[in-house]
């Protein structure tokens, strides 16, 4: 093909042709480094919302392990052994004064009642009612043949009637529970 045109003016065109090349090539280097971009980022996105996603099933684990934790564990079982231990003192220590109640109770002859009942480390204090000294006499004896009761006390105002006696007696309890 014969080009008729004057060298200016095909220099001009061709100047163009390579700038219509230079700013194709622009563009498509900029849409294509835009694509790029685009792409890291939605890499960078995914990635985030995966270690988001994992931070929190970390999270979930450390959670559910705190439950599981053998140390906080171990330290309660420990707590909890020592308190039981720490009960079983203080209930040892205690006065079972059941079997002291029973004894009274069969050492008393007829025609006495108990209106009170007092025990203090060791000590024993009654008071009641009888129907005639003879019954109270009955139940002081009682009483002091016991070997379990130590040093009884009537003291002398409970034989001041001969009927409807209100009597008081203090002893100690001398077995070992």
């Amino acid at each position: 093909m014969i080009n008729l045109l004057p060298q200016d003016r095909q220099d001009v065109i061709r100047r163009q042709d390579w700038a219509r090349v230079a700013a194709i090539i622009g563009i498509s280097l900029c849409a294509g480094l835009t694509v790029f971009v685009l792409a890291l980022l939605l890499v960078r996105n995914f990635y985030l919302a995966e270690l988001n996603a994992i931070q929190v099933a970390v999270d979930a684990k450390k959670n559910e392990m705190e439950i599981f934790d053998v140390a906080k564990i171990k330290d309660q079982i420990v707590y909890n052994n020592k308190l039981i231990d720490q009960t079983k003192i203080f209930y040892s220590r205690q006065a079972k004064i059941t079997p002291i109640i029973e004894k009274i109770a069969q050492f008393m002859p007829s025609g006495i009642s108990l209106n009170e009942f007092v025990y203090s480390l060791g000590k024993v204090e009654l008071s009641g009612f009888a129907a005639e000294r003879v019954s109270l006499v009955e139940f002081k004896e009682n009483l002091e043949m016991c070997p379990d009761f130590l040093n009884v006390d009537f003291p002398s105002k409970n034989w001041l009637m001969a009927k409807d006696i209100e009597f008081n007696i203090n002893f100690e309890y001398g077995k070992k529970n």
